[in-house]
């Protein structure tokens, strides 16, 4: 919807009031983001009653836009598999990405999960 849009003026004239006000929408949209991921429940929940999936996609509209996203996600993990020498904060970005796309999209990638299997031990 227009209210969570965040209009950065890319062709307006750019003045200091303006710009406070494109920073103090990108704050906000911050803040709700960690609101989002940080709330956590320990009681039981029913599947019915998540609304995390409907609030990510509404945070994050571009990973909706996607033309082929069961291919990307693909292309990624791959990447990631390869053994280059990817920097530890880069991979864990990747991981984030892939994870996100196959929430959003509801994918189904087999290899994914005992890739991150590795990454779940509190060794790195």
């Amino acid at each position: 919807d227009a209210s969570q849009k965040i209009d950065y003026h890319r062709f307006s004239k750019k003045t200091a009031a303006r710009q406070r006000h494109v920073d103090r929408q990108v704050k906000n949209r911050k803040r709700q983001q960690r609101k989002r991921e940080g709330t956590s429940k320990d009681e039981w929940m029913d599947i019915r009653d998540d609304e995390g999936v409907e609030a990510s996609k509404k945070l994050y509209p571009a990973i909706e836009l996607l033309r082929d996203p069961q291919g990307l996600a693909e292309a990624v993990l791959r990447r990631l598999k390869t053994p280059k020498s990817i920097p530890y904060k880069i991979k864990l970005l990747m991981m984030n990405f892939v994870t996100r796309l196959v929430g959003n999209h509801e994918l189904l990638l087999l290899n994914l999960y005992p890739f991150l299997q590795k990454y779940m031990g509190g060794h790195q």
